[in-house]
C-alpha cells in the first residue's frame, strides 16, 4: 500500500510540477491580493517544510525550504529562441534552498 501512495505522490507532484508556471501566470493578481488563512493555504501548496535556524554568533536567520515541486533554478527552454510562439520546455530544478535572513529582518510571522 505504501508503495502505491508513494506512487500516487510523485505523479501528483509532477502533475503540479509541470503545471506550475501557468497556474501562476494566470493567477498572479489573485495571489497578491489575498491574505490570512488563504495565503497560508496557497503557500502549503508549494512548500512542504521550512526549518528554521538561528545563528546567535552572526545573529541571523537560516530557512531551510523544502518545496512540493523542483522550481528552484529550473529554466524555460525555447524550442526556436528566435520564434517564441513554437514552445517550450521547462528544464527541472530542485525542490530545495536554504535563505539567510540579515539581522534586519522584520515582520516574521510565526503561523504555527
Amino acid at each position: 500500500m505504501i508503495t502505491y501512495d508513494n506512487e500516487l505522490l510523485i505523479l501528483e507532484n509532477d502533475s503540479l510540477w509541470i503545471d506550475w508556471v501557468n497556474d501562476y501566470q494566470d493567477n498572479i493578481d489573485r495571489l497578491e491580493k489575498i491574505e490570512g488563512e488563504d495565503r497560508i493555504s496557497e503557500i502549503k501548496r508549494y512548500v512542504e517544510k521550512i526549518d528554521v535556524f538561528f545563528n546567535p554568533d552572526t545573529r541571523k536567520h537560516r530557512l531551510d525550504l523544502k518545496l512540493r515541486i523542483p522550481i528552484v533554478k529550473d529554466d524555460l527552454k525555447w524550442n526556436n529562441g528566435s520564434n517564441k510562439s513554437k514552445g517550450y520546455s521547462v528544464v527541472q530544478g530542485t525542490n530545495q534552498t536554504v535563505v539567510e535572513l540579515d539581522g534586519h529582518a522584520r515582520n516574521i510571522r510565526n503561523t504555527g
